[in-house]
């Protein structure tokens, strides 16, 4: 556990400006400590104004507290999970910006949370690439991704023709991807969207990382089926799985509450705000406002209402 410097203050948030298209990003500094130095900055999404940036997606894991960062010299407690990624993320030869949402929203003002969600799909979208963090490595896992990475190719087809499996490390492979797809990451609910909104990605785990399209294609070279929401998830990472697969059909929001009923949240109100971002229905997205100042059941009840008026002959989707 990172032992913060006493004498630090405890970090404490400003407003962002009152602009729609503003957020926060933030910046790891490079390594010069074994304490995580970060800053915190305001940036507009508007006209592309911000600097290059990758977005993490990544699970919470327990929401206790437990490590220590050293954020604009002030000290900012965050999970286990996220310390992990932030240690394995940081580089020696410079700074790196980023967008995480357990640092850059201030997660106790829900008018701005609110407002935040609003945007992610934007976030996400213009980030110049998403890491999705899987969580620490074990042998297995490393080999498999060590293996991934031996034929970089131009795209995945390329790179998986010229991928020669060692004999010796099949089973190595395959348990490694199915410790890989049984990682929590794959039934949280905002992951969803996004991995969906993603014009690029790499999967992240302990100091390896592969990209996603690559990953994405994995399971067919080591003939392991995913579970149907693992699969569901790797159909609509950035590259051909996404173009191949459903998620070029229409994609309402009944629909998304139909494939992707078995993903979890915290809060329930983040099933539907979360698939709203991946919606391709405008009406959806019109009809049901993000607002966490409102009840669960009122957003649940909202919803309902909304898909009895619009989708009347898909009312199974309201079983998730």
């Amino acid at each position: 556990m990172g032992t913060p410097l006493p004498a630090l203050e405890t970090y404490q948030y400003t407003s962002l400006r009152p602009a729609d298209s503003t957020f926060r990003l933030l910046k790891l500094l490079k390594y010069q400590s074994p304490e995580l130095e970060c800053e915190l900055f305001q940036q507009s999404l508007s006209n592309n104004e911000h600097v290059p940036y990758e977005a993490l997606s990544y699970v919470w894991g327990s929401a206790e507290l437990v490590e220590c960062i050293i954020l604009d010299r002030k000290r900012f407690w965050v999970t286990d999970n996220l310390y992990a990624a932030l240690n394995c993320l940081r580089l020696r030869d410079r700074d790196r910006y980023l967008w995480i949402d357990a640092i850059c929203i201030n997660q106790v003002d829900k008018e701005e949370q609110g407002q935040q969600v609003r945007q992610m799909k934007d976030i996400y979208r213009f980030a110049e690439g998403v890491l999705f963090w899987l969580g620490k490595a074990t042998l297995e896992i490393m080999i498999l991704m060590d293996a991934l990475n031996q034929h970089p190719g131009t795209s995945a087809d390329s790179h998986l023709r010229q991928w020669t499996l060692d004999n010796n490390h099949w089973n190595d492979y395959r348990t490694g991807l199915r410790q890989l797809l049984g990682r929590p990451w794959f039934t949280r609910v905002w992951i969803l969207q996004e991995v969906a909104n993603a014009q690029k990605a790499t999967v992240c785990c302990g100091n390896r990382s592969i990209p996603a399209e690559i990953f994405a294609s994995a399971p067919s070279v080591i003939e392991e089926e995913p579970e149907p929401h693992c699969q569901a998830v790797l159909d609509i990472m950035p590259g051909p799985s996404r173009s191949g697969s459903w998620w070029g059909q229409t994609r309402d929001l009944c629909t998304l509450l139909r494939m992707f009923q078995e993903s979890k949240a915290t809060d329930e109100r983040d099933k539907i705000y979360a698939l709203l971002g991946m919606s391709s229905d405008s009406l959806d997205i019109q009809s049901i406002d993000i607002d966490y100042q409102k009840p669960t059941h009122q957003v649940i009840h909202w919803a309902v209402t909304y898909l009895l008026h619009t989708t009347p002959n898909q009312i199974s989707c309201l079983r998730a």
